[in-house]
């Protein structure tokens, strides 16, 4: 076991917020995609007009990424006040 610097926890924690929130971005955005292709493949069938493609969810911004690591280190250090 290897003792890591406070930076080193801080960037692991950092980076398990960046996944989280890129999981969380492409989950979002392949339900979205999934949904209008059917109902694209639905109004073929009844010979009706294709919806309009919807809105793509917002990528993941940096102040996103650092909030999500602020929650996760928070409750890692239990000094958070949100509870699981």
């Amino acid at each position: 076991m290897t003792n890591k610097s406070a930076y080193e926890v801080r960037l692991e924690v950092l980076k398990m917020a960046q996944d989280t929130e890129m999981q969380h971005y492409h989950a979002n955005r392949e339900n979205q995609m999934n949904r209008w292709q059917t109902a694209v493949e639905t109004a073929r069938i009844r010979s009706e007009l294709p919806p309009d493609m919807p809105v793509m969810p917002e990528f993941p911004t940096e102040e996103a990424i650092v909030k999500k690591a602020q929650f996760l280190s928070e409750f890692i250090n239990n000094t958070g006040k949100k509870t699981v």
